[in-house]
């Protein structure tokens, strides 16, 4: 053992201070021995010189290892002072005890700024001051205000190229164009009662620009990038509610160097798992932009119309490149519109006032447009000849017909029956004789096969028939004369061209379609609480308050207290009967289709041990907000049951073995008031 180590242990026969072999030195006990003289300078258990208590007392002897002393060199920290050496009655002389207390008074010095370093160490280091908390109250207030709009304008690009110009009403029916470049939006888009349409622009002077196709599956990327990803104005501000209410605990960011603008607008910016959501800065506070991460556009042109979208694109690829962002550190968008889109971001503009008038002006006169609307997943051919006939009363054409249906075109039929209409064009001797168009007609599909008989008649023809006849017959006479009375024989040639062609749509379909747009226009009269089209929004903050006067009132908390009710439109008080109640909560509306197959680990079990227990698949809905909205756009009014397909992860399939799958589709079942007995996801469509 080292001279050091020796240094370290008691005097032999004494017990270790603050051991258990023996009471504290204090007060109390048998008097302490001296203490030996003081270790050397600089040694670690005895201070330098000139600090506080008595000087050194000579030179350490010679030979003999120093051992600490049995109590600290300039009193206890804690307790009553030790005695005097040489007994506990013995008093000190004057000078010694002076000194003695001028010691005991530096100790008591140098402990007092020891605790208040060591306090004042414990705030500094052991706890940080408290962060700022986010200020949520704008975003908040905006958020509800999208709620209560009765529709909803997107406009975004793709990658600097693809052009998208869309509108969504509070049940979900969209319209709206698309294009590449800066050649114009060449393609008109419509989207209701769950079905999607689109035809070329007007501007292309192209022949078929009135005439609406539903949409194929070679237009599936770009119509489910438009219908799937534009949500209501209801259902994205259930979103961005639910993305908010997960920054509720997070501090507040650094201040931006340049505060964001939306088209020259002033705004406040907030990250959340949707995206980077941008609302104005001043009050009323409003929706303005969500975009993805990644892409910082130059301050001031985001969205802005003073750059083509290609160059805001080009300048935003150079400012990351220079910036050298870490991709490590860049948030990612985990849910909402923008997950796995290819849009450079959304600018969002709710439609409110006399906005809302042209937009359901719009909406109806595309419904009305759908009469003609075919379908490009249905081949018709004709097989025969067919027949016609033309008199004076007219020409009359008939045809058969023979043909295929694709499997997503089968998807799109109601009560799995094919409508046909054939038109003919008749012409007599070369004379044109007007036309014919037969009546819807609805033709059952065996697999995916179709088959049937069409007919149309033109009395408008007659005349020409008659006049071209009389002249025929004159010619005849003439002949017969010149011949000796001989008699002559005369054909009045007449032909058909028909065409037969799939309506997408049958005529009752179109008009369901058209009474759907005026109910909306209609239920925007409905209580602001409902939202523009009696959809009950449940908006975190708000209250509901009882009915006063036909119109409900709503309050608001803190934190949404300038928000007012809605005025659009004022036309007259709303009563409930003028409303459907669009919430998950209604059972009036959706019968038991949330009841029974709602979401929950509750409705999992329960559909698990059904599955199991009846050997059939249980569907379940996995977000029954989101599922209420959907229903509400897929609702036609007075349609029949039927299946239609389901955005990606909104329902699941539960199976006989207990397996769960993704639905791909739901069933639909109307209720005996029209809306629905229950709704229920599948498998898929077939």
């Amino acid at each position: 053992m080292t001279e050091h180590e020796d240094a370290h242990r008691p005097p032999t026969g004494q017990p270790q201070q603050d051991s258990p072999d023996g009471p504290p030195p204090g007060t109390f006990g048998p008097p302490l021995p001296v203490p030996p003289a003081a270790p050397p300078p600089y040694s670690a258990y005895a201070s330098p010189p000139g600090s506080f208590g008595p000087p050194p007392q000579g030179p350490p002897q010679q030979g003999a290892p120093f051992s600490p002393p049995p109590y600290p060199p300039h009193g206890p920290l804690y307790g009553p002072p030790f005695p005097p050496p040489g007994g506990q009655g013995q008093r000190l002389p004057s000078a010694e005890r002076r000194r003695r207390l001028l010691l005991f008074g530096g100790a008591g010095v140098l402990i007092a700024a020891l605790l208040a370093g060591l306090l004042v160490w414990n705030n500094t280091s052991g706890s940080k001051e408290p962060e700022a908390k986010r200020d949520l109250g704008p975003f908040r207030q905006a958020v509800t205000v999208l709620a209560d709009s009765p529709g909803l304008r997107y406009e975004d690009s793709a990658a600097g190229l693809m052009k998208r110009d869309i509108t969504v009403t509070a049940s979900g029916s969209s319209f709206g164009t698309s294009g590449l470049g800066n050649g114009g939006l060449d393609r008109e888009i419509l989207h209701i009662g769950g079905r999607t349409f689109t035809r070329q622009g007007t501007q292309q002077g192209s022949e078929a620009s009135d005439t609406w196709t539903a949409a194929e599956e070679s237009d599936v990327r770009d119509t489910k990038e438009i219908v799937e990803r534009r949500p209501s104005p209801a259902l994205l501000a259930l979103q961005l509610s639910q993305a908010l209410n997960a920054l509720e605990k997070t501090p507040a960011p650094s201040e931006s160097a340049k505060p964001p603008t939306v088209n020259r607008t002033p705004a406040l910016a907030v990250d959340t798992s949707m995206g980077r959501l941008l609302v104005s800065e001043k009050k009323p506070h409003r929706v303005l932009r969500l975009e993805p991460y990644g892409l910082s556009w130059p301050a001031g042109a985001s969205g802005g119309e003073t750059e083509p979208s290609s160059v805001r694109f080009a300048h935003a690829m150079s400012q990351r490149a220079a910036e050298d962002e870490d991709p490590s550190e860049t948030p990612e968008v985990t849910d909402g519109p923008l997950q796995g889109s290819d849009s450079d971001g959304l600018d969002l503009a709710p439609v409110t006032g006399d906005a809302a008038d042209t937009m359901f002006d719009t909406l109806e006169k595309q419904a009305k447009e759908l009469n003609n609307a075919t379908d490009s997943g249905i081949t018709l051919n004709l097989s025969g000849s067919g027949t016609v006939h033309c008199g004076s009363g007219g020409c009359t054409a008939r045809n058969s017909f023979a043909g295929q249906i694709t499997t997503s075109a089968k998807s799109r039929l109601v009560d799995g029956k094919v409508t046909a209409v054939m038109t003919a064009s008749f012409s007599i001797d070369g004379r044109p004789a007007g036309q014919c168009t037969s009546p819807q007609s609805s033709f059952a599909v065996t697999s995916t096969s179709v088959s049937g008989n069409l007919s149309c008649s033109n009395p408008g023809a007659g005349p020409t028939f008659a006049s071209v006849e009389a002249q025929k017959k004159a010619e005849a006479r003439a002949r017969s004369r010149a011949s000796g009375g001989r008699p002559v024989q005369y054909q009045v040639p007449y032909r058909a061209d028909t065409l037969i062609t799939a309506r997408a749509l049958a005529t009752i379909e179109v008009k369901r379609l058209v009474d759907k747009v005026r109910q909306e226009r209609d239920g925007a009269n409905c209580s602001a609480s409902r939202g523009a089209s009696g959809a009950t929004h449940h908006i975190p903050g708000i209250l509901e308050e009882p009915v006063r006067g036909g119109v409900h009132e709503v309050r608001y908390t803190a934190a949404l207290a300038d928000h007012k009710r809605s005025t659009w439109p004022a036309a007259r008080p709303a009563s409930d009967e003028d409303c459907v109640n669009w919430s998950a909560k209604s059972v009036k509306t959706f019968g038991h289709s949330f009841k029974t197959h709602g979401a929950g680990a509750k409705n999992t079990k329960k559909l698990t041990d059904r599955a199991r227990n009846t050997g059939n698949q249980q569907g379940q809905w996995l977000d029954n907000d989101a599922a209420a909205q959907f229903l509400r756009s897929t609702h036609v009014p007075g349609s029949g049951p039927r299946r239609v397909r389901i955005p990606e992860g909104l329902g699941q399939v539960i199976m006989p073995d207990g397996t769960i799958v993704p639905a791909r589709a739901a069933t639909l079942v109307p209720g005996p008031g029209g809306l629905y007995r229950t709704a229920y996801p599948v498998v898929d469509l077939a």
